[in-house]
């Protein structure tokens, strides 16, 4: 991989979309079988997006279709490269119904691309440092969904690499950045 591109500082979000905790959130995919407390997960939910609030201008809930467990993890649905958004199609066969209202969420902000078949990208792979894109082949994101984010990623002036994982749900399961040159 080439050097990382630290001359584009980060952009502080003015504008937070999310869902909220479903009712069928104890049925959310899991690698590990763990008890949910729905209440419990609603009030640190609660807090997540008080927190939101106090650094942003506007926090907006999105509508999400009922019965998806997971559509509270609304990152795997959208990629936000700039003055584009990619809205992708998870690799869950159970997740490709919460992209419903993201494109119409989004469209406010920037032009919104789509992902088709057989492409399958989940936010969850994808990770910004500086002007890069490191983006997690996984069980959950194919080459074809890596060249999908790439094409409009470009648009944006990002380069984007592709970063076989072998273990784990996603790429930022097992890594973060922390600024536009260090991830744990």
């Amino acid at each position: 991989m080439s050097s990382i591109d630290t001359s584009t500082p980060p952009v502080c979000p003015i504008h937070c979309l999310v869902r909220e905790v479903p009712d069928s959130f104890a049925n959310c995919l899991r690698e590990d079988p763990v008890a949910i407390d729905l209440e419990s997960a609603r009030a640190q939910h609660q807090n997540y997006v008080e927190l939101l609030k106090s650094h942003v201008n506007k926090v907006t809930y999105v509508p999400c279709p009922d019965g998806l467990p997971d559509s509270v993890y609304i990152e795997d649905v959208a990629v936000i490269t700039g003055k584009h958004a990619l809205v992708t199609r998870p690799g869950a066969a159970s997740r490709i119904s919460e992209t419903e209202g993201i494109e119409a969420a989004l469209s406010e902000f920037c032009t919104v691309h789509t992902t088709q078949a057989p492409a399958s990208i989940d936010g969850g792979d994808v990770m910004r440092v500086g002007n890069h894109l490191l983006v997690g082949l996984s069980t959950r994101t194919n080459q074809a969904g890596f060249d999908r984010i790439r094409e409009v990623a470009l648009l944006d002036g990002l380069t984007s690499h592709a970063v076989p994982i072998h273990d784990g749900l996603h790429l930022k399961s097992a890594m973060t950045a922390l600024d536009a040159t260090t991830i744990i």
